[in-house]
């Protein structure tokens, strides 16, 4: 055999190595402990769902202990790297906290973050304005309409038909 076919092969044998020990690991290992426990990859190096499909998820802290006091919580998810996390309390209420687990959306009729940054959008009534990751405000609910044009630049619509540009940081 020619020597770059002899090449070809080895290098599809150790791809095909590789993906098989990776399915190997798992099958001496497992992580599955009942029938109903699942585990989602959806984690971050602050926490790591964990959960029950019939009675919701729960998330664990790195050193063991779990989060919001074992309270369990659906539809979790990370936002992206800005450490914001959603999910509902129950059917109709919906969560949204920090890494530090403030809750931020407690004060607010909605939290909007579309485009996955540091910064949300918040509803209160019917206005709007901005929250940082954090729990800071940005700008408090007072626009009737809020549009992200770029990166970190807002305009706000005031009341009385007035528009105000918004500058944040976004990250």
């Amino acid at each position: 055999m020619k020597w770059y076919l002899r090449l070809i092969f080895f290098v599809w044998l150790a791809i095909c190595y590789k993906e098989a020990a990776a399915q190997l690991e798992w099958a001496v290992s497992p992580i599955v402990e009942e029938a109903t426990f699942f585990y989602l990859p959806n984690s971050t190096k602050d926490f790591l769902i964990v959960g029950d499909r019939a009675a919701g998820q729960r998330l664990q802290r790195m050193d063991g202990s779990y989060a919001f006091h074992g309270q369990k919580l659906w539809h979790l998810q990370v936002v992206g790297a800005s450490g914001i996390w959603t999910g509902m309390i129950n059917e109709t209420e919906p969560i949204v906290f920090n890494r530090e687990e403030k809750v931020l959306s407690e004060n607010y009729d909605d939290l909007n973050n579309q485009y996955r940054t540091n910064v949300l959008m918040t509803k209160k009534g019917d206005l709007f304005g901005l929250l940082d990751a954090s729990g800071k405000v940005l700008r408090k609910p007072k626009y009737q309409n809020l549009k992200r044009k770029a990166r970190g630049h807002y305009v706000g619509e005031l009341p009385g038909g007035e528009f105000e540009d918004i500058l944040v940081e976004e990250t």
